[in-house]
């Protein structure tokens, strides 16, 4: 289990430093990415019991084939999407084999009153 603090570009280093079935459990703050993240290992993300955690991508959040990610206690704030971008989780494989768990998270700013079901590429 690794313990982030809010940041730019903070989330995607921690991705990357993971190990598979590792625990990342983010600070309270916003998380904005402004490089695209791909999480190609089995990993749970979660809020800090009481934080409030918003990820800000301006890319989606792309999942590899096999991989199982659990988010917990999540925001997920679509303001920074590239523009005609309305996904902010998404399947990059061409196989198949992913698990998304979404536990206690929200999806808020989308443009063109995307309902959340359009917002994530559907495994």
């Amino acid at each position: 289990t690794d313990s982030i603090i809010a940041g730019t570009d903070k989330l995607s280093a921690a991705i990357s430093a993971a190990n598979t079935c590792d625990v990342i459990v983010l600070k309270a703050g916003n998380y904005p990415e402004s490089s695209s993240i791909t999480i190609n290992k089995n990993l749970t993300i979660k809020a800090a019991p009481g934080a409030e955690v918003t990820i800000k991508c301006a890319n989606p959040i792309a999942i590899a084939d096999n991989v199982s990610v659990k988010f917990i206690g999540v925001k997920f704030d679509a303001t920074n999407l590239a523009s005609g971008d309305h996904h902010v989780i998404r399947s990059s494989g061409t196989t198949g084999g992913n698990t998304l768990i979404l536990e206690d998270c929200e999806f808020y700013n989308f443009a063109n009153n995307s309902a959340v079901v359009s917002c994530l590429y559907l495994f």
